[in-house]
């Protein structure tokens, strides 16, 4: 399945009751790959400083936290963390021109709920 195909589609309550679930793949992600990258104590120390776990599911806000501190640099670490989150979700990721951190989190968010779904 390409990540594309069902970022319009409408999941109904199966967004809700895999809320919970998305936003522990995503933390989990969100770590892995920045540790990779950037190493364990800088991944600390942007936690930490940016307060990032509170914005975890608010991927803008996350984004806009992260942009403050890191600027254009923030897009390569974000980047990362959608490939990763993607390849767990066994989707293919054709990174998108514009890159929009927001709207790639979402599209995911709509695939793992249709998965759980049943879709």
């Amino acid at each position: 399945m390409h990540a594309y195909e069902l970022c319009g589609a409408a999941v109904g309550g199966a967004v809700a009751l895999a809320n919970n679930d998305f936003a522990k793949l995503l933390h989990g992600c969100i770590l892995d790959e920045l540790e990779e990258l950037i190493g364990e104590s800088a991944t600390k120390f942007l936690f930490f400083c940016l307060k990032l776990d509170r914005h975890i599911e608010n991927p803008r806000e996350f984004h806009r936290r992260l942009e403050s501190v890191l600027s254009e640099g923030a897009a390569v670490l974000e980047r990362s963390i959608v490939g990763g989150l993607f390849r767990r979700l066994n989707i293919s990721y054709g990174e998108a021109s514009p890159f929009e951190f927001g709207k790639c989190v979402d599209c995911a968010r709509k695939i793992f709920a249709a998965e759980m779904k049943g879709e």
